[in-house]
């Protein structure tokens, strides 16, 4: 395992004044530690169209029910998380699959 840091990203979403809705992000960084993706986890979020990539442990009170980190410059969505023990939380990160990092589907070409 490697002892790192990650920024775990919340999204908060008011109103204008006209009612429309308006989304505000911020981050926090956290002390871990980095762990590969298990072979069994790895292929179960295939199936569920996820590529999961890596598996971030650090103490639960870090954990605030985030969906999104960044490690190394990269954005990763939160798929789920496991309390291993009272001091350990597993958080792990992936991508959607066929999605590029960073791109969203204003990105793609309109084909309709």
């Amino acid at each position: 395992m490697i002892d790192t840091t990650i920024k775990l990203i919340s999204e908060e979403i008011t109103k204008n004044e006209y009612g429309a809705p308006i989304s505000t992000k911020s981050e926090r960084e956290v002390f871990c530690q980095c762990r590969s993706v298990g072979r069994a986890d790895f292929y179960n979020g295939m199936q569920n169209g996820l590529a999961l990539e890596y598996v971030f442990i650090t103490n639960p009170v870090n954990y605030n029910g985030e969906k999104e980190l960044e490690y190394n410059g990269e954005l990763y969505a939160v798929t789920r998380t496991y309390k291993a023990s009272l001091d350990e939380l597993e958080i792990y990160a992936g991508t959607k699959v066929g999605v590029a990092h960073g791109s969203d589907e204003t990105d793609q070409p309109d084909t309709h």
